[in-house]
């Protein structure tokens, strides 16, 4: 029995707005020796008709439902069902181009690469939408060095699937921030990221203020609980990183310093979403420090 080099795969819950735009272009691939598999994280609204709707289309497409809600228990189903020698990874709110697996994968099977990280474009042209995509490319763009890249995303990633075995795969108690644990995990086992500039993927960014604080707040609670875990592993090197470093002591002084040069550099619309989000962040990140150092106290 011959299995697919590649496994795509999908985690979703509520997705009926975007899916069916995901999945279109992941079946009409260039590259076609792939799976595709769904993992339903207890979706309430459309999106398990949309998907055995394609699961009757293409006989590729599989799905399974994950009991456990939460994204590191939902990639991980993911993994456990997948049969690819290498996984890919994006979102059911993106949009691939055609020859994405073809390209994301080029450097695993042709060379001795074992994770690629691709980089992403907005969907949408609102403000909030706007502002974050170039929010995410200044991110993106502090942590670029030549070919490589100090940043995991997997809204448009590929890796090995012998190395999520060897790290033992998401953390199943994070809720968001998943991938940046991923990224500490591999990087404390030497790995190294390759980075293709120019291979987007088309993303829905969180469109108005409301969902934005929600989402914000809780990726800076999550971001401050993996913080605490990892605190031998946040060096001074470590710092320099605009992440990590907003969880120092320090950042209190420093993140207004850093809104004050801030606004000359990118104008008045990109510092309202940089002291919005950055603020957002902390009250997140100070409530998931002190939420772990209670259950630490409680133990």
């Amino acid at each position: 029995m011959s299995f697919p080099v590649v496994s795509v795969i999908i985690p979703v819950k509520n997705g009926e707005r975007t899916l069916e735009k995901c999945l279109d272009p992941l079946i009409d691939q260039t590259f076609r020796d792939f799976e595709i598999v769904i993992v339903d994280n207890w979706s309430t609204d459309g999106t398990f008709d949309i998907i055995e709707r394609f699961e009757k289309k293409d006989q590729r497409v599989r799905s399974v439902r994950e009991d456990r809600i939460g994204r590191g228990p939902a990639r991980n189903r993911g993994v456990k069902e997948a049969v690819g020698e290498i996984i890919c990874w994006t979102d059911a709110d993106c949009v691939v181009p055609k020859d994405w697996i073809e390209r994301i994968t080029k450097p695993i099977r042709e060379t001795d690469h074992d994770i690629v990280q691709g980089n992403e474009e907005a969907v949408a042209s609102g403000f909030w939408s706007r502002e974050a995509q170039k929010a995410g490319q200044r991110h993106i763009g502090s942590h670029v060095d030549g070919a490589t890249i100090d940043h995991i995303d997997t809204k448009n990633l590929a890796l090995r699937s012998s190395v999520l075995k060897e790290i033992g795969g998401f953390d199943q108690e994070l809720l968001a921030m998943e991938d940046f644990d991923l990224k500490i995990r591999l990087k404390k086992k030497g790995y190294s990221f390759r980075y293709l500039n120019d291979l987007r993927v088309k993303h829905h960014h969180r469109e108005d203020l409301r969902s934005l604080y929600r989402s914000r707040v809780e990726q800076g609670y999550w971001a401050g609980v993996i913080y605490l875990r990892n605190r031998d592993f946040f060096d001074a090197e470590e710092k320099k990183d605009n992440t990590i470093g907003s969880m120092y002591p320090s950042d209190i002084v420093k993140f207004p310093i850093h809104l004050a040069f801030f606004l000359p550099r990118n104008g008045i619309s990109s510092f309202i979403f940089e002291a919005a989000t950055g603020i957002f962040w902390r009250i997140g990140n100070i409530k998931g420090r002190l939420a772990h150092r209670r259950m630490k106290k409680g133990e």
